[in-house]
């Protein structure tokens, strides 16, 4: 299993979204009798992830939009404009 956390904010108290998660370093062997540890840099390197996420997170946000599903408030309201969204 894994622990994931979503911030919607920095230190700063500014806009910063962004993931903390804590995940296991192996996992159980596909018979379930023993645990099977990862090696050393088990996870994708940094970049990649963060490549791959922001990939993923944009597309899903683009097609939130699309359908009409996000609303936009105070400071945020210009974004109702496709073009300001896009930017």
């Amino acid at each position: 299993g894994i622990t994931a956390v979503l911030h919607t904010w920095g230190s700063a108290m500014t806009h910063h979204p962004h993931i903390h998660m804590i995940v296991p370093g192996g996992g159980i062997a596909p018979d379930g009798e023993r645990w099977i540890s990862s090696r050393p840099a088990f996870l994708l390197p940094v970049r990649v992830l963060g490549a791959l996420f922001r990939r993923l997170f944009l597309t899903r946000l683009l097609a939130l939009y699309d359908a009409g599903k996000l609303a936009f408030f105070g400071r945020l309201a210009h974004l109702a404009d496709r073009r300001a969204f896009l930017r």
